[in-house]
């Protein structure tokens, strides 16, 4: 009966210690927890293989795409800058606003009558002469023809004799060729800008996983913390119930 007592004596105050404990460290565990979920949030990370993993096959795809990127730009570079040899045009506003003028009716009519009078200045003048009033008459009008041709053009920058002799785009031909160095132009500098939004991309990658390595050792000494806090507590729950278990015991033998 004294060993009995004895030992309920030291199971009960085991027990005392024990529940006593079991409240502080689950509080330790639960500060273990914040302090982990707060380190994760601030930096994003919910399983660091698996992030590092997909981040090595998202570098992997936008630097297949860079590649082809480069390639496309080359080609589109090269074609680009065979058109405007052609056409003759260095910028893309120019270049609209020469078709724009060669498809005007109103601007393709003053131009046929500009040709036309051209050709009778050109006949007359072998006819009658350089000063005859009937070829200073024509000269006039093909001058007044320049002058309201000048007029009615969207943009002053277009040289405008330089369209009424048929210039750039002012023929079907032109046309096609000028429309060939604007769509180009635009792809060129649509992949220009899709490269720069990747090559950003690709910086943002790397840098992700440049950090990778330093936010390892301070989440892994946060997981042990959290690791140490859980087994403890399991622990402590453990010689909890083996304390009551014998406290028990003793009551059953007395």
């Amino acid at each position: 009966e004294d060993n009995v007592e004895v030992i309920r004596a030291k199971a009960s105050t085991v027990r005392a210690f024990l529940e006593a404990s079991i409240p502080q460290q689950e509080t330790r565990l639960k500060r273990a927890e914040s302090q982990e979920n707060l380190y994760r949030q601030e930096n994003g990370i919910v399983s660091l293989p698996e992030q590092t993993q997909s981040l090595i096959g998202s570098l992997t795809q936008l630097e297949n795409e860079e590649r082809a990127l480069f390639a496309q730009l080359q080609e589109s570079a090269e074609r680009v800058n065979l058109l405007a040899q052609v056409t003759g045009f260095e910028q893309l506003g120019s270049a609209y606003d020469a078709v724009r003028v060669g498809q005007d009716q109103e601007l393709i009519d003053l131009r046929n009558r500009f040709t036309a009078l051209q050709a009778a200045i050109a006949e007359t003048s072998s006819v009658l002469g350089n000063r005859h009033p009937q070829l200073l008459e024509l000269v006039a009008q093909r001058n007044a023809l320049s002058r309201l041709y000048l007029q009615k053009l969207p943009n002053q920058s277009i040289d405008p004799q330089n369209q009424l002799i048929g210039g750039s785009a002012s023929n079907p031909l032109s046309q096609d060729m000028t429309a060939q160095y604007i769509a180009g132009t635009i792809e060129n500098q649509a992949l220009r800008e899709r490269l720069a939004v990747v090559q950003g991309n690709l910086q943002q990658l790397r840098s992700r996983l440049a950090e990778i390595p330093g936010l390892q050792q301070p989440l892994a000494t946060l997981a042990r913390e959290r690791q140490s806090a859980e087994a403890a507590l399991q622990l402590l729950r453990d010689k909890l119930e083996e304390a009551n278990r014998i406290f028990e015991g003793t009551n059953i033998q007395v």
